[in-house]
């Protein structure tokens, strides 16, 4: 299973998937993204903004 933001164009994840981190990439993105930073920050504002979305401040969270 892969990451779910790994084909979102994300700034943050295009630090790690270039040719010179090809085997981080392929070791976070690919195999462990539960455990990569960019994804648990991605993850979390995610669900953030779900919940402001459900009818809950957005200064709720910050």
């Amino acid at each position: 299973m892969d990451c779910p933001f790994v084909n979102q164009d994300r700034p943050l994840c295009s630090e790690r998937l270039n040719m010179q981190r090809l085997e981080d990439a392929y070791e976070l993105c690919m195999d462990n993204f539960m455990f990569c930073p960019v994804y648990l920050l991605l993850s979390r504002r995610e669900s953030r903004l779900a919940g402001v979305g459900a009818g809950r401040s957005e200064r709720e969270f910050y």
